[in-house]
């Protein structure tokens, strides 16, 4: 071969290992840009399908041990499935509970009377003068066609008699629908410290003292039956009140039977549930986290609830959802707590920013 051929063969492999690597390096730049292309692409979103409600069962079976019943909670099972933090041993001396020791889950005294007190009101416990403002928005299906209502409402204290053991609150409301708004006429009810609209027909009977298992979690509670009667309308009401749920009941069940304009017996039921207490730490109030159902006439309400111990009234969320006999949803609604005042120099109305409505799982 001659000189000049062998130096053109050593320049055309000199120029084709350059192509080759240079278009490796371009491959490779291709590859290190699109990875990072991909990892700084937005991952498209999608919007979390909204949880229902916890179904309740309406006044089902309550797996509780009174003494000397035939069921029991062992104290060391009841230990690890107590409402109780452990780390966090209740404040026991003025609610009547007898704690043998530290290791042993405690059953509420059965000697211990559970009387109505303004300590276990969510209301009677407040100043005269506070009060909440809470605005529910309702969706009713009617003739296949959705209504959209908003009513705020603002609860105001006007009146607390201990000696009665009785409240009385002032409601303001305001319908909105569409750009109409109406403006409803001033209303005062009076309750007891219960809770419960007061009527003068009352009787009470104590009940057992029992650990209330609700779900995997345990209580000790003391337990009240009422009796009320008012305007063709009779009531009983259970009510299993705990040092854990501070203040207030922790389950209370209703059975009311009234009497229609044809005669016609009308029975409701009510369960009011609290599924997790949150005691009270020096920055936070304690919280309830609530599911409750209602029966009556064939229709089914089924919702959940967040109560805070800093609020008047405790109420801060609530989703409700109501069937038909069919099963059909004929109404949803959505209660939030706009704000609300402490008086006598308490806080001044606050939005209830940190307070959020509890998730299902």
């Amino acid at each position: 071969m001659s000189f000049r051929l062998r130096n053109v063969a050593l320049f055309a492999l000199v120029a084709l290992g350059s192509c080759l690597y240079f278009l490796a390096i371009a491959r490779d730049c291709r590859v290190v840009e699109n990875a990072a292309t991909a990892v700084e692409a937005p991952t498209p979103s999608r919007e979390r399908a909204p949880r229902k409600p916890v179904a309740v069962v309406v006044a089902p079976p309550l797996t509780q041990n009174a003494p000397g019943s035939e069921q029991s909670v062992a104290p060391d099972v009841a230990r690890s499935r107590s409402f109780y933090n452990q780390t966090n041993p209740p404040a026991v001396a003025d609610v009547g509970v007898a704690v043998e020791s530290p290791d042993v889950f405690p059953i509420a005294k059965p000697n211990a009377p559970l009387e109505a007190s303004a300590r276990f009101s969510v209301w009677a416990r407040f100043p005269v003068g506070s009060w909440s403002r809470l605005r529910v928005a309702t969706q009713t299906n009617e003739n296949g066609k959705t209504v959209e209502s908003v009513t705020e409402t603002r609860a105001t204290l006007v009146s607390v008699d201990f000696e009665k053991k009785r409240y009385a609150l002032r409601y303001d409301s305001t319908i909105k629908m569409g750009d109409v708004d109406r403006q409803k006429n001033a209303e005062i009810v009076e309750y007891d410290f219960w809770d419960l609209v007061a009527v003068d027909d009352e009787s009470e009977e104590e009940g057992a003292a029992a650990n209330l298992a609700i779900g995997d979690r345990v209580a000790p509670c003391r337990v009240k039956r009422l009796t009320r009667e008012s305007d063709r309308v009779r009531e009983t009401v259970v009510i299993w009140n705990s040092p854990v749920s501070e203040p207030g009941a922790i389950q209370r069940e209703t059975t009311r039977s009234s009497i229609d304009a044809a005669g016609k017996t009308i029975v409701s039921r009510e369960l009011f549930v609290v599924k997790k207490a949150i005691p009270a730490t020096p920055l936070t109030p304690a919280t309830r986290e609530v599911a409750f159902s209602k029966s009556v006439g064939g229709r089914e309400t089924t919702g959940e609830s967040v109560y805070s111990a800093a609020v008047p009234g405790g109420l801060t969320r609530e989703i409700a959802v109501e069937t038909d006999s069919n099963g059909v949803e004929s109404l949803r609604s959505k209660t939030t707590l706009l704000d609300y005042y402490v008086a006598d120099g308490g806080a001044a109305p606050t939005a209830p920013s940190d307070i959020r409505l509890m998730e299902t799982n």
